[in-house]
């Protein structure tokens, strides 16, 4: 069925067109939501990886044949961030167009960051030094100036 993805594409566009880079990126999600993916896995996929693109982050994705339990392993971030678990993640504020008025909300998708910093949601995602708290060759779980 396509309603949902005729739902999630009104709820993007009723939430985001009056995003200052919403023109800018919604045609690759647009495209990548309208595709008939036969698993839910494919489209998370295509959205990983476009979002990745948009970031100019390269990261390789990569699965396991089998399950691995969670263990004490450092870089094994998994349960890390759960909704219903306080966090150390500290976001840090960008300009949101919901914003006015209500301060920065957080814990939105990465497409509000996308729709609202544009090309500078890489930066925002790095740090806005440049550097990252995480980084990989730490292979931890820090989550200060983390995505």
């Amino acid at each position: 069925s396509k309603r949902w993805q005729q739902v999630h594409l009104g709820a993007i566009t009723a939430s985001y067109h009056s995003s200052p880079f919403y023109e800018f990126y919604f045609e690759s999600f647009e495209k990548i939501i309208s595709e008939n993916h036969k698993f839910l896995i494919e489209l998370n996929m295509a959205l990983t990886e476009n979002i990745l693109q948009i970031l100019k982050l390269r990261k390789a994705i990569s699965f396991t044949s089998i399950f691995e339990p969670v263990d004490n392993r450092p870089y094994d971030c998994r349960y890390k961030i759960a909704p219903k678990v306080k966090s150390s993640f500290q976001a840090k504020p960008y300009i949101q167009v919901f914003g006015t008025g209500k301060g920065h909300i957080e814990k939105l998708s990465i497409i509000d960051l996308i729709f609202n910093m544009g090309p500078d949601s890489s930066e925002w995602v790095m740090g806005s030094s440049g550097e990252r708290e995480n980084r990989d060759e730490k292979r931890g779980c820090s989550f200060r100036n983390s995505l």
